[in-house]
């Protein structure tokens, strides 16, 4: 190894170099202490960069990590930076001055999660938006005693490694974030600061505490810190203490309270609203229930109890200090169970394991199981259990984990498949022993007391490490082979992965290989398993970690020794690592030998190959005449078939466009004739022919359409936002579906889009959604939907109309196939072929399900594969511009099914009618409030708070109603934007909601809110609250307006509001308003800049205004400016500067335009403004 000092890179002088990384193949960073230097190894180009321009907040670099992210440390923190183009995010240092610490090593985990080595110990957090302290187990990662971090690493099982300066290699097993100690300040809690004889712990609501002999301390559940509080207690005895301090907490009652001074008193949770407090006299004992800060009742219970413990199904289970076990058959009955059933052991825990079988923790005899059902007393039968003994506590988590401390480590009885696991110092337990008594559950949080330290453990996270651990893999590797013979050799081999590879002189006696587990942590539960193919083929397993294997008595072969580890927490299939040893044979055997004897065969051989050769030569010859023949003429045939096709395709084209002029122009004749005086034999011979001919004219249309199929696989691919495409479709057909009363209902989970051809997607829809629309009767019901079924798309349309007998469902996609006449309903049979065709060319498949007289269900899916489906961001959306032109098949259908249009509703004179917004989220009850109250006002609705702050600001209502409990931004939110940020705070705000706590009271009034009502209140009592509000509100303002002298509303232009049938019409109202308001004052802007600012066509875009107003989108834009230069003349403004401002090219014009829409002059209308002004 050549190893060279660095002084410069490409003559650019490199001082104080403190950290290097490499950013990309061949690009490197250098990180001096003022400045950057990117470094490219193939160009030899270099960019240096000063920090102060690059990372302002900070003062020097001291480290550079690049892991996906680069991630650039300094004394103050560290920036964070996907890529170039992309904006950097600092993290600070949540704590300690800045020159106490220097930020040495940077690492990122496989999971995301970021550490930093900065002195001591920190994690990023995402949340806080900076660099804390490491959050498990405290306080060793956060503690002066870890000294210096100087590096960080994690292994292939998930562990972290930790180097410090203190306290050397600190390993962080799976599950580390679940694990504390219980400490004060940076001071563990060890055994010696407390008394163990009268220790007790327990929780009186949040947070715990935990008593010594003389002091209490609060327990914070997330870090395991302890803080001392001042409780005092009338009664020495600690059972009596805890007691006393229950009953305080919950009743002021001092006769209540003075239960506690009873002999053997102690407290159970008896239901949600009681407790059970027991105590006796001198000649019985007493369960006393209390609720609402009284004694309430009272049961019978045996003398001298130390424990009670109500089971799941209401009955008390009692432990007396004689060893034995009462159990409750009723309020004043108990079962006795003597100690001589269960033995001569000492009980220190019950724990209900299931129902009526209960597990006793002993001391000698480790756990008892109890069944009450059977009334019998054994040693519970589990092998993994038997050996612990010696039982010093227990208790089960929320999912049915048992949780016992022995005297042989921390154990755990796992719910799901009822394994036992010993966690140890691997898992974070350092300790082996444990106090009696010395473990409490709290929530899912359990306290445990060691010999040593004292823990706080998260049993969830605990239990999801042991899950992790089920499936982790474990590899093996070969330390070392050693040969000998005459002397002992140490041979090394090659190493590939998993596969090792050594090569052993001729003449081994024996032959040694060690093989070891990689995993250092877990290596105690680990074993290894041999087997060498051809000698051993059994796995042989060993009983230590680490495996010596001796083989003797060896010849020349080729060996393979195959490896693995067997773990005792994993149930995953383990990855096998093999070493091939090779034995080199003697010459004779050995390759170069059979080389030689192969040289020899193969000279006789070619001499015979040789003869043989010459023969079939002449073979060959004749039979390669032969095939060239063959060839010639099949070229010939398949020519004359390319001709054949191509000269039937013509003609087919030909015929169609031929047939379709004349066809029209039969059917238009047929049309526009007037039979006035035919008789009934006329007239049916008057619609025989016009139904056939416009049968025959379909046909043709389809025969086109068939024409096509060859020259669709060569159309391009395009983009399609499928929601706006369904949409678009479904709207296309509403004429004919409203006609018939027809249910359409659209199901799209998300944001769907996908690639496909180009207008089959249309072609597809159209066709699917136009034959439901036929068969289907009326006032039926359709439903489409859309979703992502892995990586494929799957388009659904579903009916129940007559459906699919099974004589034709193997035939339905085949040409000219159509099924029996239905109700009169017309075809030819070529749809569902073209639409088979259509998704082949789009590698996609169409699946029917149906029933005759239920329905029918066409699937249709799309694959996907490597194309992101699932979502878009915003950024693609303009580009997924939905395909807005009506497909054929649904103009057909319409016009053969009905010649309405869709009606323009009226307008709502705002004179009239007061504009309400409308926010709930739930659809229901949004469609509920919205009905009770569009005969009255003029309403407005929104999903969510923020979705309402654009309509506020485009509709400006005179009221508004919002839903308590919202996502995103709920109502008071919204209440409080309307108030402080918005340009009308005086709106009324109406809350609704299913809730009356104190909480929202107080926050209504926080938020102004004029008035709160309940969600099940009457139609009419809404509405009176609706015109009390505004009445409010238009007298202030007339009040307003008579101080001020003039009106509040002065200059305010109202408009005409349309009616809305549907949200979605609201919502491209309320779009073109804020869009119109956006971009008026730009000369340029015209009903194309409009169209692309809404993400839909020219084409649609005049279609939703012909349904919504009654003018087009240049007479709408034109009215809009009008409207915009009222306001500014009213407020004094010149004409000429006026006409520029809302978008008019020239004075003049906007003159014209000014008198075509109010009948006045712009000069004219300011005059008499004035005088108005003045008037009032």
């Amino acid at each position: 190894m050549i190893v060279e000092e660095l002084k410069a890179v490409n003559n650019i002088a490199i001082d104080e170099l403190y950290s290097v990384s490499t950013l990309a193949p061949g690009i490197v960073l250098f990180a001096e202490k003022n400045r950057v230097i990117k470094y490219n190894t193939k160009s030899l180009d270099y960019e240096a960069t000063s920090i102060s321009k690059l990372y302002p907040k900070l003062s020097s670099i001291t480290s550079l990590y690049s892991k996906g992210l680069l991630y650039i440390g300094g004394p103050e923190g560290i920036y964070v930076e996907a890529d170039e183009s992309a904006e950097v995010k600092f993290y600070a240092f949540s704590e300690k001055p800045v020159e106490q610490r220097s930020v040495t090593n940077i690492f990122a985990q496989k999971d995301g999660k970021v550490w930093v080595a900065a002195e001591e110990l920190y994690q990023l957090s995402e949340r806080k938006e900076e660099l804390i302290a490491a959050t498990s187990l405290t306080p060793m990662l956060n503690s002066y005693a870890i000294n210096t971090v100087t590096g960080i690493a994690e292994t292939s099982a998930g562990e972290i490694l930790v180097n410090s300066t203190q306290q050397g290699l600190i390993v962080l097993p799976p599950g580390h974030e679940g694990i504390h100690f219980l400490h004060k300040k940076d001071n563990y809690f060890h055994h010696d600061d407390i008394d163990i004889a009268r220790k007790e712990i327990f929780s009186i609501d949040e947070p715990p505490i935990v008593l010594t002999r003389e002091r209490a301390f609060q327990l914070q559940e997330d870090s395991g810190l302890l803080r001392e509080v001042k409780i005092s207690s009338p009664v020495g005895i600690p059972r009596q203490r805890k007691c006393w301090l229950k009953l305080n907490s919950v009743f002021t009652n001092n006769e209540v309270r003075k239960l506690c001074w009873q002999k053997g008193a102690h407290i159970v949770n008896y239901s949600q609203d009681k407790l059970l407090v027991y105590g006796q006299n001198e000649s019985e004992g007493k369960y006393h229930v209390l609720s609402g800060g009284k004694i309430v009742d009272e049961m019978t219970a045996p003398l001298n109890v130390t424990l009670t413990k109500q089971l799941d199904s209401g009955e008390l289970i009692s432990l007396d200090e004689n060893g034995q076990v009462h159990i409750q058959i009723s309020r004043f009955n108990w079962k006795l169970i003597p100690a001589e059933e269960i033995g001569s052991y000492v009980i220190n825990c019950i724990v209900e394991w299931k129902a009526d079988v209960l597990w006793l923790c002993t001391s000698g005899n480790g756990v008892i199981e109890l069944n009450l059902k059977e009334n019998t007393v054994q040693p519970l039968v589990d092998k993994e259990l038997e050996r612990f003994r010696f039982v010093r506590s227990g208790t089960k988590d929320s999912e049915g984990n048992i949780w016992l401390a022995t005297n042989m480590g921390l154990v755990v009885y796992r719910n799901t498949d009822k394994k036992v696991f010993r966690l140890g110092a691997e898992d974070g337990i350092v300790d082996k022993d444990f106090h009696y008594d010395g473990m409490y559950l709290v929530d899912d949080k359990l306290i445990l007391m060691g010999d040593k330290y004292s823990y706080l453990l998260d049993t969830k996270i605990m239990m999801d490490a042991l899950a992790h651990q089920s499936t982790a893999k474990y590899s093996v590797k070969f330390l070392s082979f050693t040969t000998s013979n005459e002397s002992e050799d140490e041979l090394s081999f090659a190493e590939a992965g998993d596969r090792y590879r050594v090569n052993v002189e001729p003449g081994v006696e024996t032959m040694s290989v060690v093989i070891s587990p990689t995993n250092y942590t877990f290596r105690h539960h680990q074993r290894i398993e041999y087997r060498v193919k051809g000698m051993i083929n059994d796995w042989q397993r060993s009983d230590k970690a680490t495996a010596t294997l001796t083989f003797s008595d060896l010849k020349t072969n080729y060996f393979i020794i195959e490896a693995r580890v067997v773990d005792t927490r994993s149930q995953a299939e383990q990855p096998v690592s093999s070493l091939y040893v090779y034995i080199r044979p003697p010459f004779y055997l050995s390759w170069q030998a059979y080389l030689l004897y192969s040289a020899l065969v193969l000279a006789f051989g070619f001499y015979v190959h040789k003869r043989y050769q010459n023969e079939l030569r002449e073979q060959v010859s004749q039979y390669s005449a032969e095939v060239f023949e063959q060839k010639e003429e099949l070229a010939k045939s398949q020519q004359s078939i390319r001709h054949l096709v191509d000269a039937k395709q013509r003609l087919f084209t030909n015929i169609s466009h031929e047939l379709k002029t004349p066809l029209a122009l039969i059917v238009g004749v047929l049309r526009k004739v007037s039979f006035d005086k035919e008789d009934e034999k006329q007239r049916s011979q008057r619609d025989i022919l016009f139904r056939n001919a416009e049968r025959v004219e379909s046909l043709v249309q389809q025969l086109v359409e068939v024409e096509k199929l060859d020259s669709i696989r060569q159309l391009p691919k395009r983009e399609y936002n499928v929601n706006n495409t369904v949409y678009a479709i479904v709207q296309s057909f509403a004429g004919l579906t409203e006609q018939r009363e027809l249910t359409v209902d659209i199901k799209i989970h998300g944001k769907v889009k996908a690639r496909l051809l180009e207008d089959t997607l249309e072609q597809v829809l159209s066709n699917l959604l136009g034959n439901a629309i036929k068969y289907t009767p009326d006032k039926g019901r359709i439903v489409i939907s859309a979703a992502q079924k892995g990586t494929d798309l799957r388009l659904q349309v579903k009916d129940n109309g007559v459906g699919i007998d099974d004589k034709y469902k193997k035939t339905i996609f085949e040409r000219f196939t159509r099924i029996e006449e239905v109700d009169g309903v017309k075809g030819v049979g070529v749809g569902l072929a073209l639409i088979n065709e259509i998704v082949k060319a789009n590698k996609g498949w169409i699946e029917l399900k149906s029933e005759h007289g239920e329905g029918s269900c066409f699937s249709v899916f799309f694959p996907q594969a490597g194309f992101d489906i699932p979502g878009y961001t915003d950024s693609e959306k303009s580009e997924l511009k939905p395909n807005t032109d009506l497909p054929k098949q649904a103009e057909a259908l319409q016009e053969e099914g009905s010649e309405d249009t869709l009606s323009v509703p009226d307008f709502i004179d705002e004179s009239g009618l007061y504009k309400v917004l409308i926010v709930e989220d739930d659809r229901d009850f949004r469609s509920y409030v919205y009905n009770m109250l569009i005969s009255r006002y003029a309403c407005f609705t929104a999903r969510t708070g923020k979705a309402a702050i654009d309509v506020f600001k485009t509709v400006k209502p005179h009221i508004v109603l919002t839903d308590c409990r919202m996502p995103d931004m709920d109502g008071l939110a919204f209440a409080r934007y309307i108030r402080t940020q918005s340009d009308h705070p005086q709106t009324p705000i109406i809350l609704l909601t299913a809730y009356n706590s104190q909480e929202i009271q107080e926050q209504r009034f926080a938020s102004v809110v004029d008035c709160m009502l309940s969600k099940s209140l009457m139609e009419h009592e809404l509405i009176s609250h609706i015109n009390n509000l505004i009445s409010l509100r238009e007298l202030t303002e007339q009040h307003l307006a008579q101080q001020l002298g003039a009106s509040v509303s002065a200059g305010q232009i109202n408009e005409p509001i349309p009616y809305f049938t549907n949200e979605k019409d609201q919502v491209f109202y309320t779009s073109l308003l804020a869009t119109l308001e956006k971009n008026y004052t730009n000369v340029d802007f015209n009903r194309a800049a409009a169209a692309k600012a809404l993400n839909m066509s020219e084409r649609q875009l005049n279609r939703r205004m012909a349904v919504l107003f009654e003018y087009n989108f240049a007479e709408y834009l034109k009215r809009f400016r009008i409207k915009k230069a009222k306001i500014m003349l009213c407020e004094g403004r010149q004409i000429t500067a006026t006409a520029m401002d809302v978008g008019f090219c020239t004075a003049s014009y906007f003159s014209n335009c000014f008198k075509d829409v109010t009948g006045l002059s712009p000069r004219a209308y300011q005059e008499a403004n004035r005088n108005a002004e003045a008037t009032s």
